[in-house]
């Protein structure tokens, strides 16, 4: 849909893109990430349970060390 808005030239149409774009996003997007870090992550194949939040945060409550 920003595809279409940026290409539009006609300013009524593209002004009810946008509004649209702009509901979408904030109503039905938790979260838009503007940064991702530039760095992988590793971790042991026997760690478990280990969970990424929707801000992109590693969380550990639930993680162990399988054997």
């Amino acid at each position: 849909m920003t595809e279409q808005a940026v290409r539009e030239l006609e300013p009524t149409k593209r002004d009810v893109l946008y509004r649209e774009i702009q509901r979408i996003s904030t109503e039905e997007v938790a979260q838009i990430p503007l940064y991702y870090p530039p760095y992988a992550n590793a971790y042991a194949k026997t760690l478990e349970g280990l969970s990424l939040s929707p801000s992109l945060q590693w969380s550990l409550e639930e993680a162990v060390l399988a054997r």
